[in-house]
């Protein structure tokens, strides 16, 4: 919902930008338009970056670009538009980059099987769980 005035900010999953705080120097006098709610969609954007373009952005950089892309669809004419990949992903090989952190999370989805194993993460059948024995040596276990 817009409606032209700043607002106390929520909690937030996308890291370094979600702050509660606004720098003394940003204008934003200058802003025109925002987007909210865009967490899914940054996480889903800085994957693709990655898978087509081979751009290893941080989960900021998602939010950048999934924002560029969602003004570029809104615009009537051709307009040049640039937009930062002000991070890199590295730090977030453990969560946005895992898609067991990103089921466990609710931002992707697997298909049902109406069974219990759709309550479970970690599926043995795609090889997501190791299983090791009573008597089973360590060595067995890696």
């Amino acid at each position: 919902m817009k409606i032209g005035k700043l607002v106390e900010s929520g909690s937030w999953a996308v890291e370094g930008i979600g702050e509660d705080f606004i720098p003394e120097i940003a204008d934003m006098s200058l802003v025109t338009d925002a987007f909210g709610s865009m967490t899914k969609e940054s996480f889903a954007t800085v994957r693709e970056l990655l898978r087509k373009e081979g751009i290893f952005g941080g989960s900021s950089t998602g939010t950048l670009v999934a924002g560029a892309l969602r003004y570029c669809r809104q615009q009537t004419t051709r307009k040049r538009v640039v937009s930062l990949v002000p991070d890199t992903g590295n730090k977030y090989l453990s969560k946005m980059y895992n898609d067991f952190w990103m089921t466990e999370q609710g931002f992707i989805h697997r298909p049902p099987h109406g069974d219990l194993s759709d309550l479970i993460s970690h599926r043995y059948e795609a090889g997501e769980v190791i299983t090791v024995g009573s008597d089973d040596s360590l060595l067995h276990s890696f």
